[in-house]
């Protein structure tokens, strides 16, 4: 029993010491006084022996010495002056000035200029023949639409088809492109309504 006992004291004690964790330790600083390197010291060397030479001994001439030019200090501009500001005169103004009338309240202003692409005659001829062939196409759908009574989308559809028609041939001679993009919308709406129909 004793024995039982000893053993469980010593389990229970090992996992303690298990569950534990260790404190951690601080890291040792050392500090080193900063070392001076060691000068050796040689000892002198003996002068080299001298050269038996069998030429007269030369004169000693001093050495020349030869001055590099001094390089010349970079020159300074001052920066040019600014021109001298020069007050405008102002217009001159008309002794009797004739006021424009005011537009009249019924007429609308002029619309704004619209810019379009150039276009070269071949390419006018191209593209007025592809809006005579969309139109085309798009009346005759709409011709085999005739009147019958369409509901809901179909009714839609060729409301719009008509109303690209109409805009197709109203910018056609401001905007050739234009034109063809309406048109051509208008042959698939009145292309897709005449097939939902058959």
């Amino acid at each position: 029993m004793i024995r039982m006992l000893a053993v469980c004291a010593v389990l229970l004690l090992g996992g303690c010491a298990r569950l534990r964790k260790p404190k951690p330790v601080p890291p040792k600083v050392v500090v080193l006084p900063p070392q001076t390197p060691e000068v050796k010291e040689h000892a002198p060397m003996p002068p080299p022996p001298p050269v038996a030479t069998t030429s007269p001994p030369a004169t000693k001439l001093p050495p020349e010495v030869v001055q590099a030019p001094q390089p010349e200090p970079p020159k300074v501009t001052p920066p040019p002056k600014p021109a001298p500001r020069t007050r405008r005169q102002p217009a001159p103004v008309a002794a009797n000035p004739t006021p424009q009338p005011p537009p009249a309240a019924g007429t609308p202003p002029a619309p704004p200029p619209q810019l379009t692409a150039i276009v070269s005659p071949e390419e006018q001829q191209r593209l007025n023949t592809a809006i005579d062939q969309s139109v085309k196409n798009a009346e005759t759908d709409l011709a085999r639409v005739g009147d019958r009574r369409l509901r809901g989308q179909q009714g839609a559809n060729l409301r719009r088809a008509k109303s690209f028609l109409r805009q197709a041939q109203e910018t056609r001679g401001d905007d050739l492109a234009t034109a063809l993009a309406l048109a051509q919308r208008a042959e698939t709406l009145a292309r897709d309504l005449a097939a939902s129909l058959r």
